[in-house]
């Protein structure tokens, strides 16, 4: 027989390490095991990266996670329902807890998702106060301990341009995802200018293609700042009278950012007219999202054949047919450097096996489903060459 386990007395730096591998709530119920796992459980290394999904009705218990841990955060995840106003209130209360440490708090990154309904004439201003009151109160920290990754796509509000005004006085972020979850966006390119001149170590930046203009891009191609790595735009409805950028301006950006990789996401109320006006073969493109739930087969290989040599990532949301089989077949004979594909909608038998057998190096991700009803920007799907775990 194994030895048994004396399960009180696992050295505290092994249980620290099974901790950190455990969710919130799991972390909760090993800490009520005994006195040495409770220990453990206030650890502070174990707080320097949380994920809280708000469950309780109030939120409460979240909070005072917050008030008591907050000092150790370093990145922050909040899942909240939004449909619920309570969560909606505690998650006011965490951000203004985070802020009370002011330059104390080590906090690098912060992300914000929704979960739920978007309630009846919500508009988030409680949210955003204390959202802009926490960057208020962190602007005055000194590296290492600054804020460098910034993201709340995952928010079903309208962002918010004083939000980009505070943002602005960070000068060490990062990554910046402002394309919120919503039907429009009404930032203008003039919101957006701020924050991209003053954060000059800017090398992921994340918006609606309305708020980016050629004034923008030139920014990225000034003297003294870090290169930029990817820019994902996402074009909406009112995209339908945006001017696209020049080609001037994007071989001027390419030439100054070499490594630069675009995306370019086409949302569901986007008009699939204006979709080939903006792909133009001066773009970096390398990944490409149709969410479009119309035909896009045409559109899809309009841009393989112009970035057939960069295209890494298409993902396509779209009524099925004989030409969106063919359009995918011959993206991945021509994309050699393509290194997955994300369909939501039937396809063919053949296709299938075609990818399987001739393309075993793309990750294939694949929903049979007839319901063109549900829109997003995200899905959970499994890779049809995934091997289990």
């Amino acid at each position: 027989m194994p030895p048994s386990v004396d399960w009180e007395n696992i050295p505290s730096e092994i249980l620290a390490y099974i901790f950190l591998k455990l969710d919130q709530k799991s972390r909760v119920q090993c800490s009520l095991v005994c006195k040495n796992w409770n220990e453990v459980y206030y650890v502070p290394d174990l707080w320097r990266r949380l994920q809280l999904v708000f469950k309780s009705t109030d939120g409460q218990k979240e909070v005072e996670h917050i008030k008591r841990y907050g000092a150790h955060f370093k990145h922050v995840v909040l899942e909240v329902d939004q449909s619920n106003k309570r969560q909606r209130e505690a998650v006011d209360q965490v951000l203004r807890a985070i802020a009370s440490f002011k330059e104390k708090s080590k906090i690098e990154s912060l992300t914000i998702k929704f979960t739920g309904q978007n309630p009846w004439l919500y508009s988030g201003d409680e949210m955003y106060r204390a959202l802009m009151h926490l960057l208020d109160e962190l602007k005055e920290r000194k590296p290492p301990n600054v804020l460098r990754y910034f993201d709340v796509s995952g928010m079903q509000l309208v962002m918010k341009e004083d939000v980009l005004l505070k943002l602005a006085e960070h000068p060490y972020v990062e990554t910046i995802n402002i394309a919120t979850d919503t039907l429009m966006s009404s930032l203008k390119a003039e919101h957006c200018l701020k924050p991209v001149q003053y954060c000059r170590r800017l090398t992921c930046f994340k918006a609606f293609a309305i708020s980016i203009d050629d004034e923008i891009l030139k920014e990225f191609c000034s003297e003294g700042r870090k290169p930029l790595k990817f820019l994902s735009l996402v074009f909406q409805a009112n995209d339908k009278f945006k001017v696209p950028i020049t080609d001037e301006v994007w071989i001027s950006v390419l030439k100054k950012n070499p490594e630069l990789k675009v995306e370019y996401q086409f949302d569901h109320n986007c008009s699939i007219s204006i979709i080939t006006s903006h792909l133009t073969p001066s773009i970096p493109i390398s990944s490409v999202k149709f969410i479009t739930y119309t035909h896009s087969y045409n559109e899809l290989s309009y841009a393989t054949t112009l970035y057939f040599q960069r295209l890494e990532y298409i993902t396509i949301w779209t009524p099925p047919s004989d030409d969106l089989n063919s359009a995918i077949v011959e993206a991945a004979e021509k994309c050699q450097l393509l290194k997955s594909i994300d369909v939501k909608c039937e396809l063919k038998s053949e296709t299938l096996k075609f990818l399987k057998e001739s393309r075993p190096d793309i990750t294939f991700t694949y929903e049979a489903t007839r319901d063109d009803s549900v829109v997003g920007r995200s899905t959970n799907l499994l890779p049809l060459n995934a091997q289990p775990v």
